[in-house]
């Protein structure tokens, strides 16, 4: 038996490898982990699934889950053509049927419950109020700036449509192998992060914070957010060694990612890529986290002590800080490490997917409009937070990462309603940041921390959290499911280092098919890449997903963990 690599993997998250924070507005429910109906004999079976499920192709096509749902006697509910599913009602029988069916995977369909806490009104934050809210100024554009953003891709919807904003890296999640897929945000979780920090007015009717800034997209995650720590060391590997390739200028790294591990810094694997990037002169921006009520501590790595931690905070209404508060989810820190500042992530209204696996499924009051949606999370303030490294560096390009985040620490305004553990330095702010960054010899902010050995367990970086894969015989049949576990990889090889993920990346999955010399083509970045062929979801009524925006106990409210 052997293990497929990302170009043919079939995978599902079982229990997500990563938290991230997130997307619509927010809840305080926690939903099922994601499981594959399977048969009690199969390799990683998990439990028979009933009631309200989606239930998703293996092979992408939505004829084949509908297929599979009639055939069981299930109800079909609603195509999800994006992700080659429907959503649909089980009872027993159906779902004791679809449990022998190797060609489709099953995904709970729960419904959350809006969070009550936060003082923004049911319109959102727009982009323009989160621009006054940090004070940036209209002549900081980013431009000149790559910020890397390594998540679930990049769709160019309506507001995210320029060649001149989105360089498409590797493709190293999941879905790499399809064609149609390859790039996109079937999550929607991406896309909506880099509107935050490059929109079009076209979008929202507002321009993101660095407007200029240009995105260097690596899709690491799939449609149901599945990712495995692996994925994103390959991705941030990658990113090391092609910072200055082919006309990119990465400068700042987004990460709005996270395990719950409680691991040693000085052996981290995870902690030493970071580390490596911060290293090599990027400013790696990571989002502490969700899960703020529940437990104490910042998520793996932004426990990183070189990493700028970012929480969040909800605005209020004044342009002062005087009304802001730190919401109940956003990651506390403990003894040791907290954020170290909070950026606007409180109902941030960016760019929708129409179509994408959480607007299909948790959209309902999420929406605004035809093209905006509202999320809340750490990872929203991370992106407003990134943005404004990209614009410290459009000002000055000499400065080091350690300046730069001295720079968004002391001129942080604080928030008289939360402690340190809660806000960190404050919230950032422009004006002070870039003054402080930009009038502080490097020599004074150096951070005297050792870099990771990466020396430890990969096991001990995914925590609690795990993904499963096909397991195939030699012809390509699909035999059961495994835990990704141990000192494996999500590219099927042992881990041994960072360089033995690199193979992920190497020989051809980034080509000149989607990249001609030192100027962008467009080849993979065009109207043709998204097309109605593979995104025949495009068009939602929100009929059926009334009352379930989604929010909370995965994106918002706590952790991306299901």
């Amino acid at each position: 038996m052997r293990m497929l690599g990302p170009a043919r993997v079939a995978a599902i998250a079982a229990l997500l490898t990563m938290t991230t924070v997130g997307i619509p507005t927010v809840a305080s429910a926690t939903p099922e982990p994601v499981t594959r109906v399977a048969s009690s004999d199969a390799a990683g079976a998990a439990p028979v699934t009933t009631g309200s499920v989606i239930v998703r192709a293996l092979d992408g096509d939505l004829a084949t889950a509908r297929s599979a749902v009639v055939a069981a006697g299930g109800r079909i509910e609603q195509d999800l053509g994006i992700v080659g599913a429907v959503s649909a009602t089980l009872e027993a029988p159906a779902a004791e049927l679809l449990a022998r069916d190797d060609h489709v995977v099953v995904t709970p369909d729960v419904g959350l419950q809006l969070h009550g806490a936060g003082t923004t009104d049911g319109a959102g934050t727009s982009l323009a109020t989160v621009r006054q809210h940090v004070r940036v100024e209209d002549r900081a554009t980013g431009k000149g700036i790559d910020i890397a953003l390594i998540d679930s891709g990049i769709t160019p919807v309506r507001g995210m449509q320029s060649a001149a904003q989105v360089v498409n890296g590797p493709d190293l999640s999941f879905e790499s192998g399809n064609q149609n897929l390859r790039h996109l945000d079937t999550y929607g979780h991406g896309t909506h992060l880099a509107g935050i920090i490059n929109a079009t007015p076209d979008g929202t009717g507002a321009s993101g914070v660095a407007p200029n800034a240009r995105i260097v997209s690596l899709k690491v995650a799939d449609a149901t957010g599945a990712t495995d720590v692996s994925q994103v060391i390959a991705a941030l590997d990658w990113v090391v060694h092609n910072r200055t390739s082919n006309g990119l200028n990465i400068r700042v790294v987004l990460l709005a990612f996270g395990t719950d591990a409680r691991v040693d810094h000085a052996v981290d694997p995870l902690h030493a890529a970071v580390d490596a990037a911060w290293a090599s002169g990027l400013v790696v921006v990571v989002a502490a986290g969700n899960s703020g009520d529940v437990r104490t501590g910042l998520n793996n790595p932004a426990d990183d002590p070189f990493v700028v931690a970012v929480g969040a905070a909800d605005t209020g209404v004044s342009a002062d800080t005087s009304d802001d508060t730190v919401p109940s989810w956003s990651a506390r820190g403990d003894a040791v490490r907290n954020p170290d500042v909070v950026a606007p992530g409180k109902s941030i209204v960016s760019l929708r997917v129409p179509g994408s696996y959480i607007d299909a499924n948790f959209g309902g009051d999420a929406r605004v409009g035809t093209h905006g949606f509202k999320g809340s999370g750490t990872s929203q303030a991370a992106a407003v937070t990134a943005a404004m490294a990209a614009l410290f560096l459009e000002r000055d390009p000499a400065l080091t990462p350690d300046q730069i985040k001295y720079g968004l620490m002391a001129g942080a305004r604080d928030i008289a309603a939360a402690p340190a553990s809660r806000d960190g330095s404050g919230l950032i702010d422009f004006p002070g940041g870039q003054h402080r960054a930009i009038r502080t010899p490097s020599d004074k902010v150096r951070q005297g921390f050792r870099n990771s050995s990466g020396s430890g367990s990969l096991e001990a970086s995914r925590g609690t959290h795990h993904v499963q894969v096909a397991v195939t015989d030699d012809a390509g049949n699909i035999t059961g499911w495994k835990t990704l576990e141990g000192e494996h990889t999500a590219f099927g090889t042992e881990w041994a280092g960072v360089k033995s993920v690199r193979v992920a990346w190497t020989g051809g999955s980034w080509s000149g098919a989607s990249w001609s010399g030192a100027s962008w083509s467009g080849a993979s970045w065009s109207g043709a890449s998204w097309s109605g062929a593979s995104w025949s979801g495009a068009s939602w009524s929100g009929a059926s997903w009334s009352g379930a925006s989604w929010s909370g106990a995965s994106w918002s409210g706590a952790s991306w963990s299901g």
